[in-house]
């Protein structure tokens, strides 16, 4: 631990619930951006699409309790990919590609 900074409270939520969790109010505001295209997807577009694929995933099965493998490269996707698996309830194990 660095000398004088203290850790701060343990939030209650998972990551992809802290992070969607003022999407609505962003909206339009970028919440990924890809710096290699500078491709860019707003807090309203994530919210959307990690909702789809969670839906998606639960759909073929996926529930809390499972382990999911996300191998990709550091991409906008991965980022949506991540989220949308936790928020069905699976933990992920990335993989290197």
């Amino acid at each position: 631990m660095t000398a004088g900074i203290e850790p701060g409270p343990i939030p209650g939520t998972t990551l992809s619930e802290s992070v969607l969790a003022q999407a609505s109010d962003r909206g339009a505001k970028p919440a990924l951006v890809d710096a290699s295209s500078e491709r860019a997807l707003s807090y309203a577009g994530l919210a959307a699409e990690v909702g789809t694929l969670a839906g998606g995933l639960a759909a073929k099965g996926v529930q809390p309790g499972d382990v999911v493998a996300l191998c990709a490269p550091n991409s906008i996707e991965f980022a949506v990919a991540l989220y949308a698996a936790t928020s069905a309830g699976a933990t992920v194990a990335t993989v290197n590609p």
